[in-house]
Protein backbone atom coordinates (compact mmCIF):
# COMPACT_ATOMS: atom_id res chain seq x y z
CA UNK A 1 0.00 0.00 0.00
CA UNK A 2 3.04 2.16 1.13
CA UNK A 3 4.42 1.80 -2.57
CA UNK A 4 1.52 2.76 -4.10
CA UNK A 5 1.09 6.00 -2.44
CA UNK A 6 4.60 6.76 -2.76
CA UNK A 7 4.25 6.10 -6.65
CA UNK A 8 1.36 7.97 -6.69
CA UNK A 9 3.40 10.92 -5.27
CA UNK A 10 6.21 10.61 -8.11
CA UNK A 11 4.09 11.04 -10.99
CA UNK A 12 2.01 14.05 -9.06
CA UNK A 13 5.65 15.62 -9.04
CA UNK A 14 5.84 14.22 -12.61
CA UNK A 15 2.47 15.89 -13.23
CA UNK A 16 1.40 12.80 -14.43
CA UNK A 17 -2.21 12.98 -12.37
CA UNK A 18 -3.59 10.10 -14.21
CA UNK A 19 -1.39 7.66 -13.25
CA UNK A 20 -1.00 9.31 -10.11
CA UNK A 21 -5.14 8.48 -9.38
CA UNK A 22 -4.69 5.29 -10.86
CA UNK A 23 -1.87 3.87 -7.99
CA UNK A 24 -3.59 5.86 -5.22
CA UNK A 25 -6.86 4.30 -6.52
CA UNK A 26 -5.33 1.16 -5.37
CA UNK A 27 -3.61 2.13 -1.86
CA UNK A 28 -7.66 3.05 -1.38
CA UNK A 29 -8.71 -0.48 -2.31
CA UNK A 30 -6.32 -2.15 0.18
CA UNK A 31 -7.12 0.55 2.63
CA UNK A 32 -10.24 2.87 2.25
CA UNK A 33 -8.36 4.86 5.35
CA UNK A 34 -5.01 5.45 3.58
CA UNK A 35 -4.62 9.12 4.83
CA UNK A 36 -1.24 9.29 2.73
CA UNK A 37 -3.50 8.04 -0.43
CA UNK A 38 -6.65 10.08 0.44
CA UNK A 39 -4.78 13.17 1.35
CA UNK A 40 -2.41 13.07 -1.71
CA UNK A 41 -5.79 12.37 -3.96
CA UNK A 42 -6.48 15.97 -2.85
CA UNK A 43 -3.28 17.11 -3.95
CA UNK A 44 -4.33 15.63 -7.35
CA UNK A 45 -8.21 17.46 -7.57
CA UNK A 46 -5.86 20.04 -6.40
CA UNK A 47 -3.06 20.37 -9.28
CA UNK A 48 -6.35 19.68 -11.63
CA UNK A 49 -8.26 22.84 -10.45
CA UNK A 50 -11.08 20.62 -8.93
CA UNK A 51 -10.93 23.06 -5.58
CA UNK A 52 -14.28 21.71 -3.69
CA UNK A 53 -12.81 17.94 -4.30
CA UNK A 54 -9.58 18.79 -3.12
CA UNK A 55 -10.99 20.29 0.21
CA UNK A 56 -13.08 17.62 0.60
CA UNK A 57 -9.90 15.01 0.46
CA UNK A 58 -7.69 16.89 2.70
CA UNK A 59 -10.42 17.01 5.77
CA UNK A 60 -11.39 13.70 5.23
CA UNK A 61 -7.54 12.57 5.32
CA UNK A 62 -7.72 14.62 9.05
CA UNK A 63 -10.79 13.24 9.92
CA UNK A 64 -9.49 9.75 10.05
CA UNK A 65 -6.48 10.84 11.35
CA UNK A 66 -6.09 14.28 13.20
CA UNK A 67 -2.13 13.90 13.58
CA UNK A 68 -0.86 13.29 10.22
CA UNK A 69 1.31 16.44 10.15
CA UNK A 70 2.26 15.88 6.03
CA UNK A 71 -1.62 15.62 5.44
CA UNK A 72 -2.37 18.72 7.75
CA UNK A 73 0.83 20.55 5.90
CA UNK A 74 -0.83 19.47 2.45
CA UNK A 75 -4.16 21.02 3.96
CA UNK A 76 -2.59 24.43 4.76
CA UNK A 77 -0.62 24.95 1.34
CA UNK A 78 -3.52 24.41 -0.14
CA UNK A 79 -5.67 26.83 1.75
CA UNK A 80 -2.53 29.41 1.06
CA UNK A 81 -3.06 28.78 -2.51
CA UNK A 82 -6.52 30.13 -2.33
CA UNK A 83 -5.46 33.07 -0.31
CA UNK A 84 -7.58 32.05 2.61
CA UNK A 85 -4.56 32.81 5.16
CA UNK A 86 -5.99 32.61 8.28
CA UNK A 87 -6.97 29.42 7.94
CA UNK A 88 -3.72 28.38 6.47
CA UNK A 89 -1.93 29.09 9.26
CA UNK A 90 -3.81 28.05 11.60
CA UNK A 91 -3.39 24.49 9.73
CA UNK A 92 0.51 25.34 9.74
CA UNK A 93 0.08 25.80 13.81
CA UNK A 94 -1.34 22.89 14.29
CA UNK A 95 0.82 20.99 12.29
CA UNK A 96 4.03 22.28 13.83
CA UNK A 97 3.06 20.52 16.85
CA UNK A 98 4.58 18.18 15.92
CA UNK A 99 8.21 18.47 16.90
CA UNK A 100 9.33 14.84 15.39
CA UNK A 101 8.42 16.08 11.97
CA UNK A 102 11.23 16.08 9.97
CA UNK A 103 10.19 19.10 7.79
CA UNK A 104 9.53 21.34 10.98
CA UNK A 105 11.24 24.56 10.25
CA UNK A 106 9.40 24.65 6.97
CA UNK A 107 5.98 24.61 9.27
CA UNK A 108 7.47 27.77 10.88
CA UNK A 109 8.11 29.27 7.05
CA UNK A 110 5.34 28.36 5.87
CA UNK A 111 3.27 30.37 9.00
CA UNK A 112 5.95 33.20 8.33
CA UNK A 113 4.48 33.63 5.10
CA UNK A 114 0.60 33.29 5.99
CA UNK A 115 1.52 35.78 8.40
CA UNK A 116 2.88 38.15 6.16
CA UNK A 117 -0.60 38.25 3.88
CA UNK A 118 -2.17 39.26 7.11
CA UNK A 119 0.10 42.32 7.65
CA UNK A 120 1.10 40.88 10.45
CA UNK A 121 5.15 41.63 10.82
CA UNK A 122 5.56 40.31 14.41
CA UNK A 123 4.14 37.00 14.13
CA UNK A 124 6.18 36.62 10.69
CA UNK A 125 9.11 37.26 12.60
CA UNK A 126 8.41 35.00 14.91
CA UNK A 127 7.88 32.33 12.92
CA UNK A 128 10.80 33.11 10.78
CA UNK A 129 13.29 33.05 13.48
CA UNK A 130 12.04 29.68 15.27
CA UNK A 131 12.54 28.47 11.52
CA UNK A 132 15.88 29.87 11.60
CA UNK A 133 16.29 27.94 15.07
CA UNK A 134 15.30 24.77 13.40
CA UNK A 135 17.70 25.03 10.56
CA UNK A 136 20.64 27.50 10.26
CA UNK A 137 20.80 27.10 6.49
CA UNK A 138 18.20 29.05 5.17
CA UNK A 139 19.40 32.01 3.60
CA UNK A 140 16.16 33.25 1.87
CA UNK A 141 14.68 32.89 5.54
CA UNK A 142 17.50 35.28 6.55
CA UNK A 143 16.96 37.20 3.93
CA UNK A 144 13.20 37.80 4.35
CA UNK A 145 13.84 38.68 8.41
CA UNK A 146 16.36 41.25 7.15
CA UNK A 147 13.07 42.95 5.04
CA UNK A 148 11.34 42.90 8.06
CA UNK A 149 13.17 44.19 10.52
CA UNK A 150 14.18 46.95 7.99
CA UNK A 151 10.26 47.43 7.60
CA UNK A 152 10.05 47.80 11.37
CA UNK A 153 12.81 50.49 12.13
CA UNK A 154 14.59 48.00 13.86
CA UNK A 155 18.47 48.82 11.65
CA UNK A 156 20.54 46.71 14.15
CA UNK A 157 18.61 43.49 14.04
CA UNK A 158 18.02 43.94 10.29
CA UNK A 159 22.27 44.68 10.26
CA UNK A 160 22.38 41.58 12.49
CA UNK A 161 20.57 39.43 9.95
CA UNK A 162 22.42 40.92 7.02
CA UNK A 163 25.58 40.05 8.56
CA UNK A 164 24.87 36.59 9.25
CA UNK A 165 23.65 36.27 5.50
CA UNK A 166 27.06 37.84 4.19
CA UNK A 167 28.85 34.99 6.30
CA UNK A 168 26.58 32.25 4.85
CA UNK A 169 26.75 33.28 1.41
CA UNK A 170 30.95 33.68 2.06
CA UNK A 171 31.12 29.58 3.04
CA UNK A 172 28.48 29.04 -0.02
CA UNK A 173 30.93 30.58 -2.06
CA UNK A 174 33.95 28.75 -0.10
CA UNK A 175 32.85 25.64 -0.16
CA UNK A 176 32.00 26.20 -4.56
CA UNK A 177 36.14 26.88 -4.80
CA UNK A 178 36.83 23.90 -3.11
CA UNK A 179 34.86 21.85 -5.42
CA UNK A 180 35.75 23.44 -8.29
CA UNK A 181 38.70 25.49 -8.27
CA UNK A 182 37.84 28.23 -10.46
CA UNK A 183 34.12 28.40 -10.36
CA UNK A 184 32.59 31.39 -8.32
CA UNK A 185 28.98 31.99 -8.63
CA UNK A 186 28.30 35.04 -10.34
CA UNK A 187 24.81 35.32 -9.39
CA UNK A 188 25.94 35.25 -5.37
CA UNK A 189 28.54 38.21 -5.79
CA UNK A 190 26.73 40.25 -7.42
CA UNK A 191 23.42 39.86 -4.78
CA UNK A 192 26.02 40.71 -2.05
CA UNK A 193 27.02 43.58 -4.08
CA UNK A 194 23.49 44.70 -4.19
CA UNK A 195 22.61 43.94 -0.50
CA UNK A 196 25.39 45.65 0.66
CA UNK A 197 24.25 49.15 -1.29
CA UNK A 198 21.15 48.53 0.32
CA UNK A 199 22.34 48.10 3.33
CA UNK A 200 24.56 51.00 3.50
CA UNK A 201 21.22 52.88 2.29
CA UNK A 202 19.83 51.85 5.27
CA UNK A 203 22.54 53.02 7.45
CA UNK A 204 22.32 56.74 6.03
CA UNK A 205 18.55 56.60 6.42
CA UNK A 206 18.64 55.19 10.30
CA UNK A 207 21.28 58.09 10.90
CA UNK A 208 18.26 60.43 9.52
Amino acid sequence: MTTYVQLGLAYIEREDYERARKHLGRALDLNPESVGAISALGLVYQKEGESKLADEHFRKSLEVDPNFTRGRTYYGAYLYAEKKYQEAFEQFKLASANTAYESRSQIFTNMALCSIQLKDNASAIKSYEKSIRLNRDQPNVVLSLVGLFQEEGDFDKAQSYFNHYLAMVVIMVSVKLKVKRIYISLHWLLEVVILSITHIYWLLVSKG
